[in-house]
């Protein structure tokens, strides 16, 4: 009972204020770990390994608890049942070993229970009208950093190094995740659900925020928007594809202002925001040269619908083999003459 305490001498130096201690008032497991992640004393909050702990413990108690209900409810057996082969093979395949899972956030159970919450939402509400990705521009956003310096109790200064940044956000994990939430839910609440109504009036939306490679959150969003026109595959009639494109071209576009014109979003736009100059490991997986995405994409004047062509005869089997060697040719040469510097943005 006195691990947490002993475990970390250097955040219980009297070892006593543990979980497990007797207190005149019970107090769940969130609750205390809230209680310890918020405190203004932030000697738990930036210790890393403390929040492991406290995540690991609350996943087995959630575990615990979902195998115990399993067990009552969808497991009638008894010890000797469990040493069947092939009873356990059954409920293996049956996916019934693995159900108490689902209550534990990011494991392979939960989100599958997810998915099939956005597939139910699909069925009722239709294809989502918008597909929004949103990342934390934790190292970009002053405000950020003020806050974590704020909060160490030293001097705010003007500007930082990289290294500098990085080292007050290692140091801010649980402020770093706390910032980005009420920065999303405001945007939200602000821009997408109410307020301005950027993207006309939003009947619902599903998000999935996740970890990128270098441990900031990252949100994909599905949102369903009320009016939208629809698409109905090939048999789509005209008038309705000029809907479709008149709506694309209302709220969403693509500009980038030169030096002059606004310099800074400019830079932005060029360091965040243009996919070929900042290849990943990903892009570069099967060619060295090539992306996988094929960017640098040739530009379009205009927003058009693009389906899927059946090549039905040796004619356009030949024809198809014939414009994807076109199109590869065209994204090598683009690729080229990026590299050599001799591509611009106004080309």
């Amino acid at each position: 009972k006195t691990i947490e305490a002993l475990a970390f001498p250097h955040l219980f130096p009297n070892g006593q204020g543990s979980y497990d201690e007797e207190r005149e008032t019970n107090l769940q497991w969130k609750e205390y770990c809230k209680a310890r992640l918020y405190s203004s004393d932030s000697r738990f909050a930036t210790d890393s390994s403390y929040i492991f702990y406290l995540q690991y413990l609350g996943d087995l108690k959630q575990v615990y608890s979902g195998i115990n209900i399993a067990f009552r409810k969808k497991l009638p057996m008894s010890a000797k049942q469990s040493l069947d082969e092939m009873q356990m093979k059954f409920l293996m395949n049956k996916d019934m070993i693995y159900h108490h899972l689902r209550s534990v956030r990011g494991s392979p159970q939960y989100w599958h229970q997810r998915l099939k919450d956005l597939f139910g939402m699909t069925r009722q509400l239709g294809f989502p009208t918008f597909f929004i990705t949103l990342s934390c521009a934790d190292l970009r956003w002053k405000e950020f950093v003020y806050t974590f310096v704020r909060h160490t109790g030293l001097p705010v200064k003007e500007s930082y190094t990289f290294e500098e940044k990085t080292k007050l956000l290692r140091a801010n994990p649980v402020l770093a995740a706390r910032l980005f939430e009420r920065r999303f839910m405001s945007f939200m609440n602000l821009f997408i659900k109410g307020g301005a109504w950027c993207v006309r009036n939003v009947k619902d939306w599903f998000a999935r925020i996740e970890m990128q490679l270098r441990g900031s959150p990252h949100s994909h969003m599905p949102i369903w928007v009320e009016g939208a026109p629809k698409y109905n595959g090939p048999q789509t009639d005209e008038k309705t594809r000029e809907e479709i494109v008149k709506f694309c071209d209302k709220y969403i576009t693509t500009r980038f202002p030169s030096l002059d014109e606004d310099a800074e979003l400019h830079n932005s736009i060029k360091e965040v925001q243009t996919h070929s100059r900042n290849h990943s490991k990903r892009c570069l997986k099967y060619h060295n040269t090539l992306c996988v995405f094929g960017f640098p994409r040739a530009v379009s004047r205009r927003t058009f619908i693009c389906e899927p062509f059946k090549a039905d005869n040796d004619d356009d089997k030949q024809y198809c083999k014939k414009v994807k060697e076109i199109l590869t040719e065209m994204n090598g040469t683009m690729n080229t003459l990026e590299k050599e510097k001799m591509l611009s943005w106004s080309d």
